[in-house]
């Protein structure tokens, strides 16, 4: 689970250069705009991630200007990425002491208080969020993880000092919603990014399994695997990738037995022999159904100077807009017998977030 408020220090403090009353605090990789000499340097406080939906306490009722938000008729208030006289803002950053729950503890860095806090994440309300409902079976299957990388910000000095001349290979991000089908010791199911989801139902994930044949193919190829890929198009988020009806990129698939990912110069090879093997000649007149290959090349963390070089790598275009979601890089061989992976969202995307 992510981890949405931990305990951290504080890198670094400078001046914001067009306002004398606020500073620009560095926690981890993030930069959180803060109020002058509230804050010093490698002094610890509570950090509140992007995404983060905050309670209704007093200690966040001055975010009810422009942070509030109802979340699943939950009132509540919304970190998002912002601009704060031209300077952005991702997060924010609290006195540990603002907090009575949190007094008088010996804390540690990384240290997680979300739920001491009642924070819990923000998603965008599910569209049909009735008909979603109803289509749940059961929490997310213990025996396959679920889609969702470490933000670059919060790995970026641990993972170049420890796997900077490693390759990794990188693709698009894509904005829609994460769908997971596997075949696991002749059982079939199929899974949105936090439940596994009834069968005899019906919506977007089910319309996808029924395009490609997915349940199909898994059960003739035999093998205990998770199919794991993005689905986009009418219907979901804001469609900015402009698809009419829905489509399906794989970027991932999960070797249940031996749990571990296959690598990413393995998946293209095991679409062919899942699909293309069991489908037959049909199978080529099927909308591609692949790993996401745009912008797709091998490049080690030492190449980048910095985490705002790394960082402007996710700015630029996706499949059909001008504004892409962000990237994912993934390792090109196992380190320590995993696919190490981690996510860049460009910032130019969550400024435009409602």
């Amino acid at each position: 689970m992510r981890k949405l408020a931990t305990i951290q220090k504080i890198l670094d403090i400078k001046e914001h250069f067009n306002a004398d009353n606020l500073e620009i605090a560095t926690v981890l990789g993030w930069q959180v705009v803060v109020k002058k000499g509230e804050f010093q340097k490698d002094q610890l406080c509570v950090f509140c991630e992007i995404d983060s939906f905050l309670p209704v306490i007093p200690q966040f009722e001055f975010l009810r200007k422009g942070y509030y938000k109802k979340l699943n008729h939950r009132e509540g208030f919304r970190i998002r990425t912002i601009k704060l006289r031209q300077q952005i803002s991702q997060g924010l950053v609290f006195l540990i002491d603002d907090f009575e729950q949190l007094k008088n503890i010996e804390w540690q860095i990384g240290d997680e208080v979300t739920d001491l806090l009642g924070i819990v994440q923000y998603e965008l309300p599910q569209k049909n969020s009735v008909q979603f409902l109803q289509n749940i079976k059961s929490f997310f299957p213990s025996f396959i993880p679920k889609t969702d990388q470490e933000r670059i910000q919060n790995i970026w000095h641990k993972y170049r000092k420890k796997y900077g001349d490693i390759k990794f290979h990188v693709s698009l991000k894509l904005d829609g919603t994460s769908a997971t089908y596997y075949y696991n010791d002749g059982e079939i199911g199929l899974c949105s990014r936090n439940y596994e989801l009834k069968l005899e139902r019906y919506d977007a994930y089910h319309e996808i399994e029924k395009k490609y044949s997915i349940f199909k193919c898994l059960k003739k190829y035999g093998k205990n695997i998770a199919i794991q890929g993005e689905i986009i198009g009418e219907k979901i988020q804001v469609n900015s990738e402009k698809i009419k009806g829905k489509e399906f990129y794989i970027f991932d698939i999960y070797d249940i037995d031996n749990k571990r990912y296959f690598l990413p110069s393995e998946v293209d090879i095991m679409i062919r022999k899942i699909f293309e093997i069991y489908l037959g000649p049909n199978y080529l007149r099927i909308p591609k159904i692949t790993i996401l290959e745009n912008n797709s090349h091998a490049v080690t963390l030492n190449k980048f100077e910095s985490l705002d070089a790394i960082l402007k790598t996710a700015e630029g275009r996706s499949l059909n807009s001008d504004c892409r979601e962000g990237l994912v890089f993934r390792s090109e061989d196992y380190v320590d017998g995993q696919v190490i992976s981690f996510k860049i969202i460009s910032n130019e995307f969550l400024l435009k977030e409602k």
